[in-house]
């Protein structure tokens, strides 16, 4: 589980670690092994290794990530489908607002005047 940081829903995180406990306790006969050992330190291997082309990635911003909540029927079971439909609505309202605005680095990268 990766920390979460003062944004955090404290709400919703207590019930997204609980949900996803219990899907590891449904799903753990049909779960895969491990990819690598634990010791092994996932940061020095190269993004184009061989070693990682099979370990799922995780989503790259935040409209990938609401699309894979959007596609997980295990999480609409565990939080219902109000629930999710009620978070993703808002959470696409902000990605389109994050959108809507240039970034400094487009600012500094593709104007031209």
């Amino acid at each position: 589980v990766r920390l979460a940081d003062g944004a955090v829903n404290p709400y919703l995180m207590p019930a997204i670690l609980l949900a996803a406990g219990l899907w590891g306790l449904k799903t753990l006969p049909s779960t895969k092994p491990f990819y690598f050992d634990p010791k092994v330190n996932m940061f020095l291997i190269p993004d184009d290794s061989p070693l990682i082309a099979s370990v799922p990635r995780l989503p790259a911003n935040l409209l990938d990530a609401l699309r894979s909540l959007e596609a997980d029927p295990d999480m609409k079971d565990f939080l219902g489908e109000k629930m999710i439909a009620s978070f993703l609505r808002l959470k696409k309202a902000e990605w389109k607002e994050y959108m809507a605005h240039l970034s400094s680095w487009e600012l500094r990268n593709t104007l031209d005047c």
